[in-house]
């Protein structure tokens, strides 16, 4: 399928105009749109109402030099300038490469240069402009994402010594978040050796794990690196979630700090430890349950008060509501609704039946567990057969 291209030619000459429209029009894979300008000064300003694939500009015009068209045109282009082909007279390579080192892709000898030079020089021109402009916004996505990123990155080489071992890596990139993780500027990281600067890299383990993913090719994923840090003359420790991954001869690693979640999980921990602790006192009865009447775990405790056997309990047979006398359903209904409006209720009162058929009287406790469905609940039980206290009426049992 033939393509279509914009070019403009350039050049105050007629006859050469027309030679380069008729070579290009000679070209069978892309069609041409051609404009043409004998002043620079126009063909700026034509270039500011479009932006042409490529252009053909001679070296020498009337109002403008080849160099100074360029410098021009890069101002009104923020340096985003299209490819272009200089075309320069014979004996002028020095003025040509001056050209090249200035934005020129190529450049072409006037009265050597034929139909087939001139459309391989042109669509050449052209593809290695719109390559470098397709990787520099492929560069500013990257930046721009990896830059707005809640994680850090970065992006190491490895330093090696005469025996091919890594003895350090350099920082060829990191983003905003791994400066500010560090507490480091930009300025003090790039284009430094890691464990210089950061020493806890090594002492930490993690230099040995970028080495061997290097050595392997196998990406590699920590949970909760310990890092201990020296920050104003106190000794700190950090966790970190690490991913790193093998990029030439170097590594790309995106890490997140954890220290807020694991000291969470470790407070959790704890909490956990001691509350189970205080199931397995045996001081009062306590049993896991829901709303239902399903009682899916409960210590020796409750299982005593109400003189049951581990053993039946495992066998899924007991159940709150089917311990609980039919005349208690009224307050039971009130304290799970107020359970489920407040996440706990007031302590109360009723009655368990006993495994040999006898009533218990016992005082209740429950609140909700948070993230647990179908109302999951703990319910704390206390024995109140041998601790005197008012009767409950069969009257007041009816007022609720």
């Amino acid at each position: 399928m033939v393509q279509p291209r914009t070019v403009l030619i350039v050049d105050d000459s007629p006859e050469d105009r027309q030679v380069y429209r008729r070579y290009l029009q000679q070209d069978q894979e892309y069609i041409y749109t051609i404009f043409e300008e004998e002043l620079g000064q126009e063909a700026l300003a034509l270039c500011r109402q479009f932006q042409p694939d490529g252009i053909l500009l001679d070296f020498v015009l009337p109002d403008l030099n080849g160099l100074e068209f360029i410098t021009e045109l890069k101002q009104q282009t923020h340096g985003n300038i299209p490819a272009v082909i200089m075309l320069t007279g014979y004996g002028n390579e020095a003025v040509a490469v001056q050209a090249i080192k200035s934005g020129v892709q190529d450049y072409l000898v006037k009265g050597k240069t034929t139909a087939e030079l001139l459309c391989s020089t042109v669509n050449s021109a052209i593809k290695n402009v719109n390559l470098s402009q397709e990787l520099q916004r492929s560069e500013e996505r990257f930046r721009t994402s990896v830059e707005n990123m809640l994680d850090c990155f970065g992006i190491y080489s490895a330093i090696r010594n005469q025996n091919g071992e890594i003895i350090d890596f350099r920082i060829d990139y990191v983003n905003a978040a791994a400066c500010e993780c560090h507490r480091l500027t930009k300025e003090e990281i790039i284009d430094k050796r890691l464990c210089e600067i950061l020493p806890a890299y090594r002492t930490s383990g993690i230099f040995n794990e970028y080495c061997r993913v290097i050595e392997t090719g196998n990406p590699v994923m920590k949970e909760s690196q310990q890092f201990i840090y020296s920050h104003s003359q106190k000794q700190l420790a950090r966790y970190f979630d690490f991913r790193i991954a093998k990029m030439k001869d170097g590594c790309v690693v995106s890490w997140r700090d954890v220290t807020e979640k694991k000291q969470a999980e470790e407070r959790l921990r704890q909490s956990e430890a001691q509350f189970r602790r205080i199931v397995e006192s045996n001081i009062v009865g306590i049993y896991f349950g829901d709303i239902g009447g399903q009682i899916y775990e409960a210590n020796d405790a409750f299982l005593k008060i109400l003189g049951y056997t581990r053993e039946e309990f495992a066998n899924g047979s007991i159940r709150w509501d089917m311990m609980t006398p039919s005349e208690y359903k009224n307050l039971d209904q009130q304290k799970i609704q107020e359970l489920q409006t407040l996440g706990i209720c007031t302590p109360f009162e009723k009655q368990y039946f006993h495994k040999n058929g006898s009533r218990i009287p016992v005082l209740l406790a429950i609140a909700l567990i948070e993230g647990e469905k179908n109302g999951y609940n703990v319910c704390f039980v206390l024995d109140l057969t041998h601790i005197p206290h008012p009767p409950v009426s069969q009257s007041v049992i009816s007022d609720f």
